[in-house]
């Protein structure tokens, strides 16, 4: 089902934001953005989790790669022009936000979404940084498929009764 929403915020099930990331978003989005994301912070005391999310806010305050976890802000009419997510098994969010870089700058917000190390520890930081790498290698050696896009991909089911 469509939604007549104008913006649209992708986030990772695992993952919260609060309202003052949500007036930012909708701030910067009214301003005139294209889109852009929010500063990852994994919650784990774990110096090895300090690292990793230092890394993916520096890929993304530095090359704009942005990945789920960061939560995805988004026009709804440039996710449109764009042909939303790539029906790829992984990955569809870096192959979109390659697409949003190039539509113009983004934004980079400070306030921070917090991403659960469920993950992590269910199946090993070691393992799922390395499935991670693969991923990442698949699809930037062309060999993660991608099909066509076949119009717009939102959910029905409400994440919040706050329209932003």
């Amino acid at each position: 089902k469509e939604t007549q929403a104008e913006y649209l915020l992708f986030l990772h099930v695992d993952a919260l934001i609060d309202d003052h990331a949500l007036d930012s978003i909708d701030r910067v989005l009214s301003q005139g953005s294209n889109g852009g994301c929010l500063t990852m912070h994994i919650q784990d005391k774990g110096f090895i989790f300090r690292i990793y999310e230092w890394t993916v806010n520096f890929r993304a305050r530095t090359f704009g790669i942005i990945d789920g976890d960061l939560g995805m802000f988004v026009r709804k009419d440039i996710f449109d022009q764009l042909g939303g997510f790539d029906s790829l098994p992984v990955m569809e969010d870096l192959t979109f936000s390659q697409k949003l870089r190039k539509a113009g700058p983004i934004k980079v917000l400070p306030e921070v979404i917090n991403v659960s190390s469920r993950k992590w520890h269910e199946r090993g930081f070691i393992r799922t940084f390395l499935e991670y790498t693969m991923a990442y290698a698949r699809l930037w050696n062309g060999s993660l498929a991608a099909e066509p896009y076949n119009g717009p991909q939102y959910s029905s089911a409400p994440v919040s009764q706050r329209k932003i």
